[in-house]
């Protein structure tokens, strides 16, 4: 067994995948996929942009099982919808191998949950056929397992309950809404979108070296430097001054009182005498 991408170039693959998809849930009281036209146009919407269309074949290239996932939250969250295996197949791992794989995509597309509704249409639970008001969730933290319903396989698969649908496909038929988290987000720096956004800026952060060096001969000055900072010049304070003067208006207020008490002349030589370039690890730029 293998498992590949369903493609709409693989006609074989994709009738062998809707006629599966009729059989396969034909014993769960289903409504959906009676025929094959709905079965049809279900697997084709699942070659869309942002899905997941997964199948498992064996030797002959015959369709063992099939798995989509539908990104939501902004690739954060993945649904798990549709899972079917060929009745012939069960409960030999291909429905656990499939899960595993659909995992193995969603982590490599950015995604950190899945999510996942498995209805209960024929009252294979305790909660099936019940009315589940009120008391919801005691009723479903107390759900049993009565005719092997799929929430006990995702459960070994590390799936937990986390809510219900009461009566989502009539009275008595509820959906039983399951999630899982494939990996941490806080511990692969991802809070956000699954864009490569984040993996690109750790990335760089991981490659940060300890001292670079720079050309200065090709450096050329900032054209935008004499719009903001004209008629201005950048003086250096040595380090015990600047605790002194933590402002450029404090630095400003006692030079303009001092240049009033100077005499002409020195005022003039003031001006003339050429600004400190030079700078020191301990000293402070001040904007004057």
């Amino acid at each position: 067994m293998k498992i590949i991408d369903l493609t709409s170039e693989n006609s074989r693959a994709v009738e062998q995948t809707a006629m599966l998809l009729v059989d396969g849930f034909s014993d769960t009281g289903s409504t959906s996929w009676r025929n094959l036209d709905d079965a049809l146009s279900e697997v084709r919407e699942s070659f869309q942009p942002e899905r997941i269309s997964r199948i498992a074949v064996d030797e002959a290239g015959n369709v063992q099982g099939w798995i989509g996932g539908l990104e939501e939250y902004e690739g954060n969250v993945w649904e798990l919808h549709p899972l079917v295996v060929r009745q012939d197949c069960r409960k030999r791992g291909v429905g656990r191998a499939l899960v595993l794989d659909f995992e193995k995509q969603v982590a490599q597309r950015g995604g950190h949950t899945i999510r996942l509704g498995t209805d209960d249409e024929n009252y294979s639970t305790s909660i099936g056929g019940a009315d589940l008001y009120p008391g919801v969730l005691d009723k479903l933290r107390a759900i049993q397992n009565l005719r092997q319903h799929p929430f006990e396989f995702y459960r070994k698969l590390g799936f937990e309950i986390v809510g219900v649908i009461p009566d989502a496909n009539g009275f008595g038929k509820p959906d039983i809404l399951m999630a899982k988290r494939i990996k941490n987000p806080a511990m692969n720096g991802k809070n956000t979108k699954r864009t490569s956004s984040a993996k690109r800026d750790n990335a760089e952060l991981d490659d940060m070296q300890t001292e670079y060096k720079f050309d200065y001969s090709k450096a050329k000055p900032n054209r935008f430097a004499e719009r903001v900072y004209k008629n201005r010049r950048v003086v250096i304070l040595d380090a015990d001054i600047s605790k002194v003067f933590t402002s450029t208006e404090s630095v400003n207020a006692v030079l303009r009182a001092l240049i009033a008490t100077m005499p002409k002349a020195a005022k003039a030589k003031a001006k003339r005498k050429p600004s400190r370039r030079s700078v020191s690890p301990s000293r402070e730029a001040v904007a004057a």
